[in-house]
């Protein structure tokens, strides 16, 4: 029951994620690269190289990102042209330190690292770990940008194996391990090309009982900087 619970909120996140493009989203996505001097291949191809997606399978989010480039005249059918023989995207970074209270990343740390791998404009996987002593835990998981720009709106999920060292007075210590599933929104701010400030929700959810399928999710509130190089 536990793990079909897991499933359920990764499928609910990826549908909150995946919401489908509104038609009139799609009307002004056409007429806005037609007025660009884009044909319906060369977008479609631009879609292709930038979201993955065909017009059709966009989401709400992805709709709502393309048109405010197109009216703020980021997408150029010059540069469009030049995309398959464009070098890797310089601005994204693929390691970043992260360090403060908790992490939507690396969970119940102070400190922690994570290497990221862009799937395409709006989203990442990332692998890591972090640590804050008392919790140490090694992570995987999903991020999903809404809006994404020097102030970027966002969400993950992840999966993390954490040890917890638990004191008991007068009884020494002990280690607990758990496979913890989390799920997080925040906000990111970019001050420099090497570094940002995150501030958002953490959700931790845990099995209360062995044996019933009993769970509740821990909200927990993080911020914290990261260095990316």
């Amino acid at each position: 029951m536990f793990k079909q619970l897991i499933v359920g909120f990764l499928t609910l996140f990826m549908v909150a994620n995946a919401q489908l493009i509104l038609s009139g989203q799609k009307s002004a996505i056409k007429s806005l690269a037609n007025s660009a001097g884009f044909t319906f291949q060369d977008l479609d191809a631009y879609l292709m190289q930038n979201y993955g997606k065909s017009i059709d399978e966009l989401s709400k989010s992805d709709g709502a990102n393309i048109i405010k480039d197109f009216q703020n005249n980021t997408i150029k059918k010059a540069s469009m042209n030049n995309q398959s023989n464009q070098k890797p995207d310089r601005n994204f970074r693929k390691h970043n330190i992260s360090i403060g209270l908790f992490d939507d990343k690396s969970g119940m740390s102070l400190i922690g690292y994570n290497y990221n791998i862009k799937l395409n404009k709006m989203n990442e996987l990332f692998l890591g770990g972090g640590t804050s002593l008392i919790v140490t835990s090694i992570s995987g998981g999903l991020k999903h940008y809404y809006k994404k720009s020097k102030l970027s709106f966002y969400s993950t999920f992840a999966l993390d194996k954490s040890f917890m060292l638990i004191l008991m007075p007068g009884l020494g210590g002990a280690v607990l391990d758990a496979v913890i599933p989390s799920f997080s929104f925040a906000l990111d701010y970019n001050f420099s090309k090497w570094g940002k400030i995150k501030i958002g929700s953490l959700n931790k959810i845990f099995r209360t009982d062995s044996t019933e399928s009993n769970i509740f999710i821990l909200p927990l509130g993080f911020v914290c900087l990261d260095f990316q190089f």
